[in-house]
């Protein structure tokens, strides 16, 4: 399965029949298949010998050793064009190594032999994403959509694509699909959250980011998008404790601890903290001009000699015309991140 999420998950890799052995084991077998191949007094057919090298490659593939692995999976294509199965981990083994022109060739060639698969559509799509096709990456996961509306990793990577693309109220929906098919869904509660505090729908965004720290309470992201949230709806003490605990999990957000400062010294009124905060916010590199002097101008809560002092401490000249980003720990907590991978869930032994 190709996912594409705002979260990174760990590769779930192959299924092997050997998955389960001591690699000293693994080994010891992998070396007597090798034998068996090459010392067979009569020659097996060509299925068998396919189906042998095609676990070969599987094998290889375990122990991290990709290129072998493609080596093996096309000596057994090369004895069975119709393996599918080991034209399918080629496919993957060459998305592992970011080749994803050949990843398409393999991918086009499966759905030939499997037409309306929608594992292998799928695997197309996520390819021709990585592409930048993305008009034609959507249009494969609409087709799987019609035959399996409850599709989640075609429901889910389009509403990243969508989402990429400013297309938000289209991700929204998507992405609601996905919890009424699946409850447990926490990454779409995740995203949620996100899109609906971004496009202004503060209480949806906090109703669903609650749902998610439920389960994930250490999440600094989610526990910074909260506060974005709560914010958003003027619940200020709620949104600095959210801010905190985002801060403690993380503290090295530049970003955050100034959109901190803007609610002490602006809403909360609160100078002491207010100057604590900003001054965090400088020392770390935030360098926003224009939201700075928004800050310093939009209400005298610090003293003048102590603003200037800490603009000077921090080579932070309001006159520039040039305006630098905020901190990019804080923009990488924005929009739907970057397309992940998950391993396939490829059948171990062929002709099972």
């Amino acid at each position: 399965m190709i996912w594409v999420s705002k979260r990174s998950f760990p590769k779930s890799g192959f299924l092997f029949i050997i998955g389960f052995m001591k690699q000293r084991q693994f080994l010891i077998l992998l070396f007597f298949m090798i034998f068996i191949l090459a010392s067979c007094q009569s020659p097996p057919n060509a299925l068998e010998i396919a189906k042998e090298y095609y676990n070969l490659g599987n094998g290889y593939y375990k122990l991290g050793k990709i290129e072998e692995s493609m080596n093996y999976y096309q000596i057994a294509l090369s004895y069975d064009p119709s393996l599918s199965a080991a034209r399918f981990n080629l496919c993957y083994a060459y998305i592992d190594k970011k080749d994803f022109e050949s990843a398409e060739v393999q991918a086009r060639q499966l759905q030939k032999l499997n037409p309306g698969n929608d594992e292998i559509n799928n695997v197309l799509a996520y390819i021709l994403s990585q592409k930048d096709q993305i008009d034609e990456a959507l249009a494969i996961y609409a087709e799987v959509l019609e035959r399996a509306p409850e599709n989640i990793t075609a429901l889910n990577n389009s509403a990243i694509l969508y989402w990429e693309q400013k297309k938000t109220d289209k991700a929204i929906e998507l992405f609601n699909r996905i919890i009424q098919y699946d409850a447990d869904n926490l990454t779409s509660f995740y995203n949620l959250g996100e899109l609906y505090v971004s496009e202004g729908e503060f209480t949806k965004g906090i109703e669903k980011l609650q749902v998610y720290l439920e389960q994930s309470p250490e999440d600094f992201q989610a526990q910074l998008w909260l506060a974005r949230g709560l914010r958003g709806i003027e619940e200020y003490a709620d949104a600095l404790s959210a801010y905190d605990q985002s801060l403690l999990l993380n503290t090295n957000q530049a970003g955050v601890w100034f959109e901190k400062a803007e609610i002490l010294l602006l809403k909360v009124l609160d100078p002491q903290k207010g100057e604590i905060a900003l001054e965090q916010a400088l020392s770390m590199g935030y360098k926003d001009v224009k939201a700075i002097k928004e800050l310093t101008e939009g209400q005298e809560v610090l003293e003048k000699n102590s603003i200037d002092d800490l603009l000077k401490k921090y080579k932070i000249d309001l006159s520039a015309e040039e305006k630098s980003l905020a901190n990019p720990e804080a923009l990488e907590n924005s929009g739907p991140g970057t397309v992940t991978e998950d391993a396939p869930e490829a059948t171990s032994t062929a002709g099972e």
